[in-house]
């Protein structure tokens, strides 16, 4: 009589989930190990009867693991194991106007992080899809940017722009007793009206010049302008009315 069998073979395969497609050499390890050729398969014989687990991993994807079992009744089979292609994006932050690496930003979106020294922050393991993300920072107006990606071992950039911005404290003073002057209006560059304290404040100004007039009954009007230069300027311009 022939020997009753005690052994099988199992054949791993491995494929893209996205795509379907085979994957070459990836690593095959568990109940046996190896290497997929270019049909994306390997196969393992004389394994005795029993269950097995493999893991499939290649740069690029997520690892991921299947089972196999192979008896009397089923001497030899096939097992798929799919693997998600990921890629990567660094989001970079730059001053809009300098064009300077801005660290210190908050990353919100499809991923939360703060810049490093280098303004950059970097995302892994993200599956085919489009990621979008947006940069603040104090003395900034917020930028918005996003990134595709598509393939397995993507690895992708966004930059983010973000536009500095300052702010001007308009004083107004009596020219004859130096006094601070309240309830005088203010036009030109921006419109409002002093308070108590003689001074009304313009924020989220970007980069330039900004001049101003203060008026008031009883006054010669009064100028005066100041400079936005970078980010988080905090400036101030006195103008003096003459009673």
């Amino acid at each position: 009589l022939d020997p009753i069998p005690t052994t099988g073979s199992i054949t791993v395969k491995v494929v893209d989930a996205n795509t379907g497609t085979a994957i070459s050499g990836a690593s095959i390890t568990g109940g046996k190990c190896g290497t997929t050729s270019r049909a994306g398969t390997v196969s393992f014989a004389d394994m005795p009867f029993g269950t097995y687990s493999f893991t499939a991993s290649k740069s690029g994807y997520l690892s991921n693991s299947a089972s196999a079992t192979i008896s009397l009744s089923a001497q030899s089979t096939t097992v798929t194991i799919e693997l998600t292609p990921v890629g990567a994006i660094t989001v970079y932050v730059r001053d809009k106007a300098t064009n300077a690496l801005i660290s210190g930003a908050s990353i919100t979106g499809s991923g939360t992080g703060t810049t490093s020294s280098s303004g950059t922050v970097s995302f892994t393991n993200l599956q085919v899809g489009i990621y979008s993300y947006s940069a603040s920072k104090s003395g900034y107006i917020r930028g918005s940017g996003s990134a595709s990606d598509s393939t397995a071992g993507d690895s992708l950039s966004v930059t983010l722009y973000l536009t500095p911005t300052g702010s001007i404290t308009v004083y107004v003073r009596d020219k004859a007793t130096n006094a601070l002057i309240s309830g005088a209006s203010i036009t030109g560059s921006g419109s409002g009206t002093t308070n108590s304290s003689g001074s009304v404040s313009f924020g989220s100004l970007q980069i330039g010049t900004y001049s101003y007039t203060a008026s008031k009954t009883g006054y010669i009007s009064g100028s005066g302008s100041a400079s936005v230069t970078k980010a988080g300027d905090s400036l101030s311009v006195t103008m003096y009315l003459t009673p």
